[in-house]
């Protein structure tokens, strides 16, 4: 566009002033026209012209006649198809044809019917003397029908055909017809239509002059055409919407000759002479460019931005230039031989800049993929490349023929460094990542190593596990040690083998790849205490608790073994061991082992993760306290005077009632103690309540028994005086009656007997139920009682069947 332009150093090519008005030549005779340029302009769109081969072509239909025909046997015209009407659509044009060659075959048959004679055409007297005029009349008469119908059909086509150039194709198509000459034949009517036509375009050409006025700063531009050669063809495009209906009105001496032609011809030559010189304006003002634009060809082949980065050095104006001068040597316009000779190099320009955007990305990416680590080892090769690149920058420009050398030598440059860092890449992946990536999965602490759980189990444990993981890590660093020492001899070799420059020693290489590589061991070898420490807390708070312990009774306290302090000792330990396992790192150097230390302690998760581990055991103590409330409760059973209690019970002449009550009390304080957790969880431990369980349960124990004595006693003392009476009176019935007074004593001991039918219960009650009560107070009584206790009955109904016995016998 104009602007495009302007940034060369061209002012704009069209302003208000080249289109004014007062400024255009007021001849009205018509410019001369370049037919050849316009014959490269012209769109398909512009150029179709409305041909009878154009036409759509279909099945011609058979005209169905319904007329009459006269008495002398011809058609009447009135009665005839007229053609197609105003309203039907262009492709039913070819109708008017069947048409037209219906009516005249029609016309001559009837006419060869009524004078097929030379008689009848000669006869001036007689029957026949009359015919061949009247049908002569007929004849014309249909004939002048037919032109009428014709310049109908012709009028309703150019109303349809609404555009002047579709007009003019109508008009031009049936212009060569000979047809009479009376008045309101189809001449006049072309005639006319040309003359409605010529009046339109006055319209036209104002139409065409507002587009220009509104496009002329700014031309539309063409799918894929070029700027400048956009705007020569959007105006010669104007130029022939405006000529190639004045070629047609010009040839047309009456139209010419009309008063108000001088008016639109004034107009149309007004716009043609403004196009033409837009067009040579918008010419001249491109040609001015072409050898600033040109120039640019002897700018170097790469150039560096800012940033350092590679680019190629090839002005967008000169393919730009290049697409011009192509497109307007199309349209047979005159180009500077500058231009051709930019246009000749196309090809080779083209290819030359693929073939350097190619390298340079080419050699952007090797530079790229290549580690930070390896870049000192490939720096002679780095120092090839760039030297290779240099005179690209300096020294060669588009127009040197030294281009293929110089882009042979960047890629075979760029080829040998790509080999060698993959070589070193191979090397480094086979046999350093591999053992790096391996070290992450290194713990220095292992929660399910020990099943006993007890705190010097743990810390050996604990320890083991850390030599054993230790090793292993010194094994990996000596294989990745081994593997950087092979990848830099690799790169050295390679490099000494395409005889480059050695910029540094073969040791300072290693050392500074070894430095590079040492700084990720050590990072990973932080990782491998961080989260080995990481565990260690979270194992504290989560799942099983680390260590056992037992809650004991040692009169008069209650003690936890093993205790907080050492539990606490034990994590301490450990976690000693996981944290100063760097001063054991043989490939740690004393600024690195200074260095990790800093690390820990500027490593705010890892610090309070070590505070935690710290203070875990000791955090528990008040809960352990807290719990240890529970056997408290029981206190009384090892620090009061039970013995002087149980002294002054007795003597205080208690009853049988209050000391099952003093029993039933102490059962319900020995299943309290039962009802206690054996194992209670706790932060750092499980605590083992079994021991001081089972102590206070055995004194509780002890004082019920010392109390149930009491009533076992009274309990033996009832029982042996039911047993031993029982006994009597079964030996005194077992005794055989002979004499009276044997007869006397056992009918009393029977009375006897029957009296204490009614009063056994008063007697056996009291030692049953003191019996029940004994085994629900839990206690252990001699097997023999039970057994006594739970016969009682049994025998006494014995006893009284033998005392029935006994007495039918004396009966």
């Amino acid at each position: 566009n104009v602007a495009d332009i302007g940034k060369c150093g061209v002012s704009p090519l069209i302003t208000s002033s080249h289109v004014c008005v007062s400024e255009i030549a007021e001849d009205s005779s018509v410019p001369p026209t370049d037919s050849n340029n316009m014959n490269c302009l012209m769109e398909e769109e512009e150029i179709s012209q409305v041909n009878a081969s154009d036409l759509k072509t279909a099945e011609e239909r058979e005209i169905t006649s319904s007329a009459e025909y006269d008495s002398d046997g011809m058609k009447s015209i009135d009665t005839l198809d007229i053609g197609p009407s105003t309203e039907k659509t262009v492709e039913e044009d070819v109708h008017i044809a069947t048409y037209i060659r219906t009516v005249l075959n029609e016309t001559y048959e009837s006419l060869i019917a009524d004078c097929s004679s030379l008689e009848v055409i000669l006869s001036t007297e007689g029957k026949n003397k009359d015919r061949f005029p009247e049908t002569y009349q007929k004849f014309v008469h249909t004939i002048c029908k037919l032109e009428s119908t014709f310049c109908n059909y012709v009028k309703s086509i150019i109303t349809e055909k609404t555009s002047i150039k579709n007009g003019l194709a109508v008009i031009q198509r049936f212009s060569a017809l000979k047809v009479s000459k009376d008045k309101g034949n189809l001449r006049h009517t072309l005639q006319d239509i040309l003359a409605d036509l010529f009046l339109k375009f006055e319209d036209d050409l104002d139409r065409i002059k507002e587009m220009y006025e509104l496009n002329k700063e700014n031309p539309p531009i063409t799918h894929n055409a070029p700027t400048v050669a956009s705007a020569l063809l959007w105006i010669r495009q104007l130029i022939h919407q405006i000529e190639e209906p004045m070629k047609i009105f010009r040839e047309n001496k009456l139209l010419m000759a009309n008063r108000d032609s001088g008016r639109i011809i004034k107009l149309y030559n007004r716009l043609a002479t403004t196009f033409y010189k837009f067009e040579n304006l918008w010419l001249s003002n491109w040609v001015t460019t072409v050898e600033p634009i040109r120039s640019a060809l002897r700018a170097t082949l790469l150039v560096r931005d800012k940033t350092g980065n590679l680019h190629v050095n090839m002005d967008q104006k000169i393919l730009e230039l290049i697409q011009e001068t192509k497109w307007l040597l199309r349209l047979n316009c005159s180009v500077p031989e500058g231009a051709k000779e930019v246009l000749k190099q196309e090809q080779r320009i083209k290819t030359y800049v693929q073939r350097l955007q190619q390298n340079v990305k080419d050699m952007a990416r090797v530079i790229e993929c290549i580690l930070p680590a390896v870049k000192p080892v490939l720096s002679s090769q780095l120092h090839h490349l760039q030297l290779t690149m240099q005179p690209g920058l300096v020294t060669l420009t588009w127009n040197n023929v030294n281009i293929d050398a110089f882009l042979h030598k960047m890629t075979i440059a760029t080829e040998e460094l790509s080999a060698t860092n993959q070589l070193v890449q191979e090397i480094l992946e086979k046999q350093v990542e591999v053992h790096l990536s391996d070290i992450p999965g290194l713990l220095f602490y292992a929660h399910d190593v020990v099943d006993s759980r007890s705190c010097e189990e743990f810390v050996a444990a604990q320890s083991t596990v850390v030599k054993e993981k230790f090793g292993e890590l010194t094994h990996m660093i000596t294989q990745v040690q081994a593997g950087l020492f092979n990848g830099v001899m690799s790169a050295i070799n390679a490099a000494d083998k395409s005889g480059y420059k050695k910029r540094t020693p073969d040791e300072a290489l290693v050392a500074s790849v070894l430095a590079e590589f040492h700084m990720r061991i050590n990072q990973s070898y932080m990782g491998i205490i961080k989260r080995s420490v990481r565990n260690l807390a979270l194992s504290l708070t989560e799942g099983d608790p680390l260590f056992k312990s037992k809650i004991e009774l040692c009169v008069p306290d209650i003690v936890l073994t093993p205790s907080l302090a050492t539990m606490q000792e034990a994590l301490n330990s450990t976690l000693s061991i996981i944290t100063d396992s760097i001063e054991k790192a043989t490939w740690l150097t004393w600024e690195d082992r200074n260095m990790m230390r800093g690390w820990i302690k500027e490593d705010k998760q890892l610090q309070d993760d070590i505070v935690m581990i710290k203070e875990a055991a000791l955090s528990a103590e008040e809960d352990i306290t807290h719990f240890f409330s529970v056997f408290m409760e029981f206190k009384r059973f090892w620090r009061d005077d039970l013995h002087g209690e149980y002294k002054e019970f007795m003597e205080g002449n208690s009853c049988l009632v209050e000391c099952a009550k003093k029993v039933q009390a102490l059962l319900d304080q020995e299943h309290k103690v039962l009802a206690i957790d054996s194992a209670k969880r706790m932060k750092v431990t499980v605590l083992d309540t079994t021991p001081v369980k089972n102590s206070i349960h055995a004194m509780i124990r002890t004082w019920k028994y010392k109390y149930a004595s009491q009533l076992h006693f009274n309990a033996k003392r009832d029982l042996d005086d039911i047993i031993k009476y029982r006994d009597h009176i079964r030996e005194r019935l077992t005794v055989s009656v002979e004499c009276l007074s044997s007869l006397s004593e056992t009918l009393d001991l029977l009375a006897e007997l029957g009296d204490l039918e009614n009063t056994i219960d008063d007697t056996y009650l009291p030692v049953e139920i003191t019996y029940q009560q004994l085994t629900d107070f839990e206690v252990q009584l001699p097997r023999n009682e039970v057994e006594l206790v739970a016969t009682l009955r049994d025998e006494w109904k014995m006893l009284m069947d033998l005392a029935d016995s006994v007495r039918q016998t004396l009966m």
